[in-house]
């Protein structure tokens, strides 16, 4: 909590997205199919690793998350059959 500069950053991405998330969800989900809104939202993993791993890295260094080449692989390896498995029972 010293920090500052996380301080904002855990206010905006704990607090402000989810709201407009789940706003933008709900207005998706009135404006077209539910099957394909719960398979776009089921990319939400892919972007937090993305995110994560580029915060964990260079200057920021802010989520200190494991980026040696065999920890990415395997998270991208489980985000991508998440990913697949949500967007296949939402879409069949």
């Amino acid at each position: 909590m010293r920090n500052t500069q996380t301080v904002a950053l855990l206010t905006v991405g704990e607090g402000l997205l989810p709201l407009g998330v789940v706003a933008g969800a709900l207005m998706a989900t009135k404006l077209g199919p539910v099957s394909l809104v719960s398979a776009f939202l089921a990319t939400t993993p892919l972007f937090v690793f993305v995110l994560a791993t580029a915060l964990s890295q260079g200057r920021w260094q802010l989520m200190q998350e494991a980026i040696h080449r065999q920890a990415l692989v395997l998270k991208l390896a489980a985000i991508s059959m998440i990913v697949a498995g949500v967007s296949a029972l939402g879409l069949f």
